[in-house]
């Protein structure tokens, strides 16, 4: 018999992760795997940006 244990934790996010959280859900058949590859994209991404703008000047 398995036993499944949930949690509900609260997190802070900005709005524009959620937005892509939101928009991707649907596309995943894990929560934690649509969270890992949204979470991913939107942090590697935000860091090109930064390394780019560095670049830039």
């Amino acid at each position: 018999m398995i036993i499944m244990q949930n949690k509900i934790i609260k997190i802070a996010m900005p709005l524009d992760l959620i937005e892509l959280l939101e928009a991707e859900a649907e596309h995943y058949d894990s929560f934690t795997r649509m969270v890992n590859a949204v979470c991913r994209r939107y942090f590697l991404h935000r860091e090109l940006k930064e390394q780019f703008a560095k670049l830039s000047k």
